[in-house]
């Protein structure tokens, strides 16, 4: 068995937090970012003003009440545990292309991606001391048959009526023009929006652009494929939001123990812990679209 030296550990963590800065996760940049110190902390929304006219040169100074929500993200520590290859310790640890490393940077990745992914239809956290719970609206729930025939009603796919149901929603709001949209889906959603467009219609090109990675825009969407999306009876839950609506708390980076646990025959036991939080601070900025399979 290879001599275990501490620095193996330093060199671990170190090779994982360089990887994870190269390798982002997919959702980590579609989200706003706020420092946490603590366990909590709260991210602040102020809703649109009007200016009013004014009519009289000394008449007295005319007040509006602002529309200001409070959404507070928490902090939540996870962890990822194995058991070290004795034959091959120091190649394990100390070699950044290493399966090893190659495993705690994809596991870190997924782990943001499903904090953003939760907090999109979770209950929000509002109120001075973060006790009243702010559920998803359901008038923000895009109806799964969307796009199917008049006289034939069904469960449909993603197709591009939903799109334009879901450009023409975020349209309609008074959002920054700047804020960018983006929509997730999986695999199967490119294929579905593929197979709804006609050959001959002015839309096939782009969508055929899309589908070949070519573009990644499309109805004033930036699409992002993550398979993390939820599939339940057969029903995808897909989600189309802007960067401004949803808000990451990335915590203060990866930690990395080691060490020979007794019971397991003194075996060594390495683990990585991570701590982040998600929350939704815009209701209105967040659109369910579920897509059947």
């Amino acid at each position: 068995m290879a001599e275990f030296k501490e620095w193996y550990i330093d060199t671990y963590q170190q090779n994982v937090m360089h990887a994870l800065q190269q390798k982002e996760s997919k959702l980590e940049n579609t989200v706003t970012h706020k420092k946490c110190e603590g366990e909590k902390t709260r991210f602040h929304y102020i809703g649109t003003r009007d200016m009013e006219e004014i009519t009289e040169e000394f008449g007295d100074t005319k007040l509006t009440k602002s529309d200001f929500d409070t959404r507070w993200a928490y902090q939540k520590l996870y962890g990822d545990a194995f058991y070290t290859d004795v034959d091959d310790i120091e190649n394990a640890f100390t070699d950044p292309t290493s399966d090893m490393t190659r495993s705690g940077v994809f596991a870190a990745n997924r782990c943001k991606d499903r904090c953003i992914l939760n907090a999109l239809g979770a209950n929000a956290m509002t109120g001075h001391d973060a006790d009243i719970p702010v559920a998803f609206p359901s008038s923000q729930i895009l109806d799964i048959q969307t796009g199917s025939p008049a006289a034939a009603a069904a469960n449909q796919g993603l197709n591009l009526t939903k799109l334009k149901d879901a450009a023409c929603w975020f349209d309609g709001l008074e959002l920054d023009p700047d804020d960018t949209r983006y929509m997730l889906i999986t695999a199967k959603q490119k294929r579905q929006l593929l197979d709804s467009v006609e050959l001959t219609s002015r839309d096939y090109t782009p969508v055929l652009a899309l589908y070949e990675n070519r573009i990644d825009t499309f109805l004033g969407f930036k699409f992002i494929m993550i398979n993390l999306l939820p599939l339940d009876s057969g029903i995808r839950t897909c989600w189309a939001y802007t960067k401004n609506s949803v808000g990451f708390v990335p915590g203060k980076g990866l930690t990395v123990k080691s060490g020979e646990v007794a019971l397991k025959n003194f075996n060594r036991v390495t683990q990585l812990k991570i701590k982040h939080g998600a929350v939704r601070i815009l209701d209105k900025g967040v659109l369910q679209v579920p897509c059947a399979e």
